[in-house]
């Protein structure tokens, strides 16, 4: 396989004068965190940052696609692939040490739990901890309370949406004004066409959205669009939900009793959905009854489709209303149903929606963006060290 440009080879570790810097991640599969370490791996300045990425569980499917293109890709030293296990911060901090880290960023509980606990052994070593989670408060108590006393540690937190930022701030009593924002971005794709999606839909408008399938997704009320547009008699479409997840079966069960197992199509996994199957979606939507900053709308925007989302985490604040897509509030099917029967009867205010949509993308949800906001606190970080 050809190395991606900025591949950093494995051999060239420790080249002088560079910042080094490990991403710590439980693993890295295929979330939105995940896609945010994958990201930065693929387009830091490897002229002035060494990279890291370090998995404390499995290495994941992005983790994997990362360490064949020649990244820095590492697990803990003899651990355990299914478990962290209670001393894993000791087999993290001896990683530290041996690769001469300056700077950990963490992306979960767990690394910001391992990696808190590395900095107490070694203050010198700097922290970073960015939020991936959408729906604070509402998260498992034991998880909230370690959360709260672990982010104490960091020299800087990072949210990557502003609503996120003031639900973090309320729920861990934390001054806003100590929270970073970086905006998620992502890279536009050279669209990849699998043949047999586009036999399977002919000339059908799809409808088409792309997630796990937990209930956060809310794919059950676009069920019921889809639904209440078959009832209005709107036939030459199909609704495809790309992914998988546990569901995934009560999803299809749903399709069956209402009789749209023909109108409802379910793809399970696509590698690489967002060139193999995005292109050929008419309009995008998303359903989610909660996001923090939503990775698969950024890459419908530079795919320049039509979008349809719900009022949740910043998606009002990526997506303008009437202007580069339509939001509507979570959880009401009758209002996905107006909105997606809205696009369908309006071709050109649809088109103009996809246009307006890659155009904002391109400005500001750009992912060498989201790369050189984190490098500058890198930076930054990294003065105040040597200072």
């Amino acid at each position: 396989m050809k190395k991606d440009k900025n591949a950093v080879c494995r051999q060239s570790n420790h080249s002088r004068g560079r910042i080094n810097i490990m991403l710590v991640i439980t693993s890295i599969s295929g979330a939105g965190s995940e896609f945010v370490v994958s990201a930065l791996c693929k387009n830091m300045d490897h002229g002035r940052f060494n990279l890291y990425c370090c998995h404390l569980k499995n290495r994941g499917e992005r983790g994997d696609e990362l360490y064949r293109q020649g990244y820095n890709v590492v697990g803990l030293p003899g651990q355990n692939p299914e478990s962290p296990g209670y001393l894993s911060f000791m087999k993290l901090r001896r990683l530290v040490n041996d690769k001469k880290i300056h700077i950990l960023h963490t992306h979960d509980l767990q690394s910001l739990i391992d990696s808190s606990l590395v900095k107490i052994l070694n203050p010198a070593v700097k922290l970073i901890h960015t939020f991936h989670f959408g729906n604070y408060p509402h998260l498992v108590k034991k998880y909230l309370y370690l959360e709260k006393v672990f982010s104490r540690v960091p020299d800087r937190l990072v949210s990557v949406g502003y609503n996120q930022k003031k639900t973090i701030a309320d729920t861990f009593g934390i001054d806003q004004k100590k929270i970073l924002t970086v905006l998620n971005g992502v890279s536009g794709h050279t669209p990849l066409l699998d043949r047999k999606y586009a036999e399977k839909f002919g000339s059908d408008i799809v409808i088409g959205s792309i997630s796990t399938f937990f209930k956060q997704k809310g794919l059950c009320f676009l069920i019921e669009a889809a639904e209440k547009l078959r009832a209005h008699g709107v036939e030459n479409v199909k609704v495809v939900l790309v992914g998988d997840g546990p569901l995934r079966e009560d999803l299809e069960l749903l399709c069956q009793k209402k009789g749209l197992l023909d109108y409802v199509l379910f793809t399970g996994w696509v590698r690489n959905a967002n060139q193999k199957i995005l292109p050929r979606f008419d309009i995008f939507v998303q359903s989610s009854l909660w996001e923090a900053f939503s990775i698969v709308i950024l890459e419908a925007m530079a795919a320049g489709k039509p979008i349809i989302t719900t009022n949740v985490g910043d998606n009002s604040n990526v997506v303008e209303h009437g202007k580069s897509g339509l939001v509507v509030n979570p959880g009401d099917s009758e209002a996905l149903f107006q909105a997606v029967k809205r696009l369908l009867d309006e071709p050109d205010f649809r088109k103009s929606l996809g246009k307006n949509a890659q155009k904002v993308h391109g400005e500001k949800y750009g992912v060498e963006k989201m790369a050189l906001n984190y490098e500058r606190i890198y930076t930054s970080l990294s003065k105040a060290g040597s200072g």
